[in-house]
């Protein structure tokens, strides 16, 4: 039997996190098994969980006396193991704290963005040359069969944020078009990515809401629905990799949806800048995994 790769990741029951489970055994061939221990993973992939392999990264002064004694917390030896973080962001900024690695050899393989990129290297008081993209931009490798267009917009709320959907009227909206479709991340992570890719543009409040469309160059726009951790610096982080500042369209109530001219107009990213990142990100780690014979 192959040896499962051992990948640190969340399972919120939501698209995002759960790419992870459908990407990397596409792209390496190699089964995965989560494991929630930072001690311990081979590769940290896809999610906002960048902050979970350094101490000294809580702002509360008890939390700081904790994370000292971290590595006795998670799993006692110091591990030697090779292992790798992979298209991983942070879920905010990270720069005021005095960061340190609870384990040595992680070698910075792809980071989410820029700013993730500027949180190491502060760390680390060295540089880095990681790809600049999330995990996420390969949805596209997941479905073989050509996908017709069923929809001309479809709405992605964050998997937190349904409820917030209906009581500003979005859900009734998109029940009210006949052209239109609401999104819920947290449906079986294949069907999720059919719908987007059945979509001729895409608004969304999820970060990978947005990654997956760009993934199958649909033409998308960041949406803000409420003040959800993350919803601004992961967004801006993802972006900085491909040079862009994406302003966020606020929506307070139906009256602010846009029509799909809108989001075409808005759209910043290059199909062709997406496809080396695709390139890029599958390289990178198959070449992690093949040099250190995980």
């Amino acid at each position: 039997m192959t040896k499962p790769i051992k990948t640190y990741y969340m399972n919120p029951n939501n698209m995002g996190d759960l790419l992870n489970e459908l990407i990397i055994p596409k792209i390496t061939s190699r089964p995965i098994e989560q494991c929630l221990n930072p001690m311990h993973f081979d590769l940290m992939g896809i999610g906002s969980c960048g902050s979970s392999v350094w101490a000294n990264r809580f702002a509360n002064p008890s939390l700081h006396e904790r994370a000292k004694d971290c590595i006795k917390i998670v799993g006692g030896k110091l591990n030697h193991k090779p292992c790798a973080i992979w298209g991983t962001g942070f879920i905010r900024d990270y720069s005021d704290r005095n960061l340190k690695l609870i384990r040595n050899n992680i070698s910075f393989i792809a980071v989410r963005g820029v700013l993730s990129k500027n949180i190491i290297e502060k760390s680390l008081g060295n540089s880095i040359d990681p790809v600049l993209c999330d995990g996420g931009i390969l949805a596209s490798e997941l479905i073989l069969e050509p996908i017709d267009k069923k929809y001309r917009i479809g709405f992605i709320p964050h998997f937190k944020e349904h409820g917030i959907a209906g009581e500003i009227g979005l859900k009734q909206l998109m029940d009210q078009m006949d052209d239109a479709v609401l999104i819920d991340l947290r449906n079986e992570p294949i069907s999720v990515i059919k719908q987007i890719a059945e979509c001729e543009c895409i608004v969304s409040s999820s970060l990978h809401g947005c990654i997956v469309a760009d993934s199958f160059h649909i033409p998308n726009i960041r949406a803000r629905i409420s003040d959800i951790p993350g919803s601004g610096f992961k967004f801006d982080d993802y972006y900085s990799g491909y040079g862009i500042k994406c302003q966020e369209l606020v929506i307070k109530s139906a009256s602010d949806f846009p029509d799909q001219q809108l989001v075409k107009d808005n759209y910043q990213i290059d199909a062709q800048v997406v496809e080396k990142k695709k390139k890029d990100m599958a390289n990178c780690l198959k070449q992690f995994i093949e040099q250190n014979e995980l």
